[in-house]
């Protein structure tokens, strides 16, 4: 929901930074034990720890953007809660130059914990420092939602000033990025049962598999038995399972044939998922420790193919096992399977059905502690400029990339080769790692293609599963754009944070019986429909929808 700032939660958070200002103090003062020239980036996203090179100061990329700004970056990660981690930040201070999370606007979770601290005075307005800057200027409103861009990026709040920098969106349509979102089954398992992956269109046909694999004694490459379904760290993406019981759209309002308008928590869908996902777990056909696994562990288990169904979108998967898994075992190549219809019949998965422009992504804030604003000015004008671009996401030209005849970037054999021997090569020389945090408008087509070759299997299945679940971009305005005029929004605010669904639903799947999820269900709805608040709010879209499509605008459910 898009509702601006709940009073109650500011003064908290204000009393907070105040107390603490001698804990704020201090923490300026270790930036001098960093290094002057050192940027210490705070990663408050989970899953991305991967992508640390092992030497952060001393590999190719590292040593280059050195050269060419005199700064040297190094990156902290941080795992678990994102609301936990950055309430920390905000109450006890933070010795980082930079901070990076995912960020849509909105006003609760992790969004609200640092629209409040800007309210606060703890970051920087970096707009301040970029304006006129052509590498990092457009960056605030390309490849993003002009909705976004009006209500996120430029809240009202902010007062003109701009806090948050946008990073990884596209440069423009044709290079936005289908993920290729679904579930991946091992090939040779597959093969075995004698099931086409693309005549897989519903989650119960998942289930079936799932259990003839749990039936049919499968083994992973060190000849333990496989588990039937899974995914990778803290349970992404598991959601790609339950497609059919997904609505995907723009809001969690559902549209109803009558006029009338349900909050997706109250719809009988969502139970049926809650009921669907726990006979999986109860059953072992899913890994319950997915939840909660970290990337190292996740990753552990599909380089030795011990998940023989598995949810994440494409790239993932192929950079993780290309020359792994796939390099001694190419027979157990996951490949997509689908399309997988959600829950109006419809080719959708997570990013496909989306709005002109992105609607949320990841992005920087400063700390108005750091005392090295100029440095930070720098780097990121170099790592946005197109020379910078290809540093960090292609490596240096001539040793991992280079022109082919036809001027299209090609990666070297060097580099495929000393890739292939160790799959953390690229990594640890810097590409497509740590640096390309907060860059953006990006040729992602460029990157993407410069490591094909013709005939491999991998372009095959990634077109395969684009083809899938194409883009489908709609332009219009989210029901949820008039929130802020409900009279009744903090309250509402409260409610849905306190109750918090993905919460709920999460332990309806390791509930006990189907009779617990229907009391962990009807707890729930009662909470956020108490005094008649979940009516109301409905009411309240429900009109102020109709009124803006009477004006011509299309508005988005």
């Amino acid at each position: 929901m898009m509702m601006r700032i709940c009073k109650k939660f500011l003064s908290v958070v204000l009393a907070l930074i105040m107390s603490l200002a001698l804990a704020l103090t201090v923490a300026g003062c270790f930036h001098s034990k960093i290094g002057e020239d050192t940027l210490v980036i705070d990663v408050v996203f989970p899953g991305l720890s991967g992508m640390k090179p092992a030497d952060q100061e001393n590999n190719p990329v590292a040593e280059k953007i050195r050269e060419e700004t005199g700064v040297t970056i190094k990156a902290n990660f941080h795992e678990g809660s994102v609301t936990n981690k950055l309430t920390s930040i905000v109450s006890m201070g933070t010795t980082s130059d930079l901070i990076m999370f995912r960020y849509g606007g909105t006003d609760d979770g992790a969004d609200k914990i640092v629209k409040d601290a800007i309210a606060a005075d703890f970051f920087l307005p970096i707009g301040d420092y970029t304006e006129g800057m052509q590498n990092l200027e457009p960056n605030y409103t390309t490849g993003l939602s002009q909705n976004f861009v009006k209500n996120g990026i430029d809240d009202p709040d902010f007062n003109g000033k701009r806090y948050i920098l946008p990073m990884h969106t596209a440069k423009d349509n044709e290079n936005e990025t289908n993920w290729g979102y679904t579930v991946y089954g091992r090939k040779d398992i597959l093969e075995d049962l004698g099931v086409d992956p693309y005549s897989v269109h519903t989650s119960q046909q998942l289930y079936d598999i799932a259990k003839r694999i749990s039936e049919g004694g499968y083994k992973d490459v060190n000849g333990n038995p496989v588990i039937p379904a899974g995914c990778w760290q803290q349970g992404w993406s598991y959601e790609v399972f339950l497609n059919s019981f997904k609505y995907r759209q723009m809001t969690s309002i559902l549209e109803n044939g009558d006029g009338s308008l349900t909050w997706l928590g109250m719809d009988d869908k969502m139970v049926e998922e809650a009921k669907f996902m726990q006979k999986m777990i109860k059953e072992g056909l899913f890994d319950s420790e997915a939840f909660t696994q970290t990337d190292s562990v996740a990753k552990e288990k599909h380089v030795n193919g011990s998940v023989a169904l598995t949810g994440a979108h494409y790239s993932h998967i192929q950079n993780a096992l290309e020359y792994t898994l796939y390099e001694d075992h190419p027979e157990m190549r996951y490949v997509p399977m689908g399309p997988i219809y959600d829950a109006n019949g419809n080719p959708y998965m997570p990013e496909t059905y989306t709005t002109m422009g992105l609607s949320a992504t990841a992005v920087f804030v400063v700390p108005a502690s750091t005392k090295k604003i100029d440095k930070i000015i720098k780097y990121l004008d170099y790592i946005n400029s197109e020379e910078g671009r290809k540093l960090v996401y292609l490596g240096i030209e001539g040793e991992d990339w280079e022109y082919d005849e036809n001027g299209v970037i090609r990666t070297t054999e060097e580099y495929k080769n000393n890739l292939k021997a160790d799959g953390r090569y690229a990594t640890d020389r810097g590409i497509s790692s740590i640096y390309t945090y907060g860059v953006a408008r990006l040729e992602n087509n460029v990157y993407e293609r410069a490591n094909d070759v013709e005939g491999d299997p991998a372009v095959e299945y990634r077109e395969i599963v684009r083809e899938m679940y194409p883009l489908v971009r709609v332009d219009g305005v989210a029901a949820t754009f008039w929130d802020d005029e409900f009279s009744r929004r903090d309250e509402l605010l409260e409610v849905l944070i306190t109750n918090d669904y993905k919460t709920m639903i999460e332990s309806c799947y390791f509930a006990n019986s189907a009779a617990d999820i229907d009391n962990k269900v009807l707890a729930y709805r009662r909470a956020i429909s108490k005094n008649g608040l979940m009516n109301d709010y409905l009411e309240f879209v429900k009109n102020r929808a109709a009124e803006a499509r009477a004006e011509g605008t299309n508005v988005l459910f």
